[in-house]
């Protein structure tokens, strides 16, 4: 009788368990699986777009080492120079949207413009002028 009432019970929470299971449908785990990169600079206009990890991974590195610092005390879009934007992806269907303007600032997801170093921020065009897209399809 005990194991009846046992096994009733692993049956009823496997059947809770799948229910639940079959409901969900996000993914385990979120992953980049796509990075465009828009770069004006001067007369020049570069369009990159990366699928390639190692391609990727050098850009998510490059936002990971600017490190912004503190709020910035103007309005960068009101400043001429050199604009960047950088669409991350994911493979949940978010996307992560990075602006960098005049090499010293930087926001996320239409967020506050934090400064950033402008000898990091000088590296992004650095990376994309000598890293091609990658050809999809």
């Amino acid at each position: 009788m005990k194991g009846i009432k046992i096994a009733a019970a692993v049956l009823l929470l496997c059947g809770i368990f799948g229910i639940c299971g079959c409901q969900k449908k996000e993914p385990l785990a979120v992953v980049v699986e796509k990075i465009e990169v828009v770069s004006h600079r001067g007369n020049e206009t570069l369009e990159r777009t990366y699928t390639k990890s190692v391609k990727m991974k050098a850009i998510l590195n490059y936002l990971r080492w600017l490190r912004p610092r503190f709020g910035a005390d103007c309005d960068p879009e009101k400043i001429p120079g050199d604009a960047y934007t950088i669409t991350v992806t994911l493979s949940d269907g978010e996307e992560e949207i990075y602006e960098q303007k005049t090499n010293g600032y930087l926001r996320k997801d239409e967020g506050r413009w934090e400064n950033i170093d402008p000898e990091k921020g000088i590296m992004l065009y650095e990376i994309i002028s000598n890293m091609g897209s990658d050809e999809i399809g």
